[in-house]
């Protein structure tokens, strides 16, 4: 028996039942939050990393994630939180003992041994989340795609990837588009998975321009436009040539000649032509807003 998985388990989901007790107990919301990473810290096992509280010290360890869906490699640093900056509504307290249960579920797999250092990882990254970080709530959701250190659960990455589009990170546009558009651990609806693609793609994600050319060809929601599916196809793959590192722009070009191949068979050459057009103007007009 691996104890140290066990206590890991135990720690999560007592601090989870304490999260609960400060939801109803706390007079405002700052208390409410301080009493929440107190206890956490309190239950934290000794084979983990200590926890600093938010207020007093820092802890910017250096995560590497890999994207769910295009195999992107990110690095993204910890944010120090301070209490302040998460006092605008009482929903983060909510949001806290939740995915407090998230990590505690994650990490009472039995059927899995996983290292400590994987706990601990997925336990910071919950925790991170749960206080407002973005990155962090992406990257728990990459996890729960995976499946490699929790069990894999398509819904909760659904959940945490909807966080994160909340405030506005690409990444998680896409990625949340992909299960919507397929139903994939959600119900399937195809027009708010295209209202994601597109939010991405027209600010320059080449994988969401992919993946808009290949609704514009499938007729699941969108009428088969094969001069629209080019154009945004073209774009994606122009795009995705200079975004992320090698595996990833071999893969981007590949997922787009596959999209191509299916346009050509189907297009007419007189469309083509406007089709040429049209992508020229989409590579003028969507090119990326920041670095990917």
């Amino acid at each position: 028996m691996d104890d140290r998985r066990g206590s890991g388990a135990e720690s999560a989901f007592a601090a989870s039942r304490l999260a609960r007790i400060a939801l109803k107990r706390s007079a405002n919301l700052a208390a409410g939050i301080d009493g929440v990473i107190k206890s956490w810290s309190r239950f934290s096992t000794l084979h983990c990393r200590k926890f600093y509280h938010p207020v007093t010290e820092a802890v910017t360890p250096l995560l590497s994630r890999r994207g769910a869906l295009g195999n992107r490699s990110l690095s993204l640093p910890v944010r120090t939180v301070t209490l302040h900056t998460h006092m605008k509504n009482i929903v983060l307290l909510l949001t806290c003992s939740f995915l407090f249960c998230i990590a505690a579920e994650g990490q009472n797999d039995p059927s899995k041994e996983k290292p400590a250092s994987d706990n601990c990882e997925i336990r910071d990254l919950a925790i991170s989340a749960a206080l407002g970080d973005v990155e962090a709530q992406y990257n728990l959701g990459v996890e729960f795609h995976r499946g490699d250190k929790v069990p894999q659960d398509l819904a909760k990455a659904a959940i945490l990837w909807r966080l994160a589009t909340k405030a506005g990170y690409i990444y998680a546009f896409n990625n949340l588009g992909h299960l919507t558009y397929y139903g994939r651990g959600i119900k399937s609806d195809p027009a708010e998975g295209v209202r994601l693609w597109r939010y991405a793609a027209v600010r320059g994600l080449s994988e969401s321009q992919i993946h808009l050319a290949y609704a514009y060809t499938d007729g699941k929601y969108l009428k088969p436009d094969y001069i629209e599916a080019y154009a945004w196809a073209t774009a994606g793959r122009h795009f995705g040539s200079a975004q992320g590192d090698a595996d990833d722009q071999k893969a981007m070009t590949e997922l787009a000649d596959e999209a191509l191949k299916i346009i050509n068979d189907h297009i007419s050459a007189t469309q083509l032509v406007i089709a040429k057009k049209r992508a020229a103007l989409y590579i003028a007009q969507y090119a990326p807003k920041e670095r990917f």
